[in-house]
């Protein structure tokens, strides 16, 4: 892409579960692309807003209790809230009427949702709508959650938090009719005994 990027990592010591590690695998790949591809900015641009010319992205994980966060910076232009209503509207996601009322919050929604991009031409690292998708996806299968901070021109925060062994769950085991499930409890809300 022509653009100088410094990558910085840390908490690579930390041990969980192999099937965790594989499947974020893509994601954090995909989160990496993304970094660079729509949130660094061209050394030009970078100059003329006063930053380093080389951006900066950082990948950061860190145990939470029985849970592990990956935690992903940089220091791009953050998301383009105008570009993802352009998208959304010509898409038919949204239509004419709502896409003023549309939120930051609603746009990363989108994002996450796939098939919005905000690459105004498609290449081989960005402009299918397919990338944060992944994330989302990979993140639901493994029960976890995803938060997304931006601002504009200077960056965004992406922290995913998922349980560090998909093998070792702590659960709510439930009878009902002869069958026995497991329910994780970052799942259970609401406990009742009923008689």
């Amino acid at each position: 892409l022509q653009k100088q990027v410094e990558f910085e990592t840390s908490g690579g010591d930390i041990k969980l579960d192999a099937h965790v590690l594989a499947a974020m695998r893509d994601a954090l790949l995909q989160i990496a692309r993304n970094a660079v591809a729509h949130g660094i900015e061209k050394e030009t641009e970078r100059v003329e807003k006063r930053k380093s010319p080389t951006g900066h992205v950082s990948l950061h994980v860190e145990r939470r209790g029985n849970r592990v966060a990956f935690v992903s910076k940089d220091d791009g232009r953050g998301i383009d809230i105008e570009a993802v209503r352009r998208t959304a509207v010509s898409r038919g996601f949204i239509s004419t009427d709502e896409v003023g009322s549309l939120s930051l919050e609603q746009a990363i929604e989108l994002l996450l949702q796939g098939g919005v991009s905000t690459s105004r031409a498609v290449s081989q690292v960005s402009g299918r709508g397919v990338g944060l998708d992944i994330v989302r996806d990979t993140v639901s299968r493994l029960k976890g959650t995803i938060k997304v901070q931006t601002e504009l021109s200077r960056g965004t925060t992406i922290d995913i938090c998922v349980p560090i062994s998909i093998e070792s769950l702590v659960v709510l085991t439930v009878n009902a009719g002869g069958i026995n499930v497991s329910i994780p409890f970052d799942s259970v809300r609401h406990t009742l005994r009923v008689a």
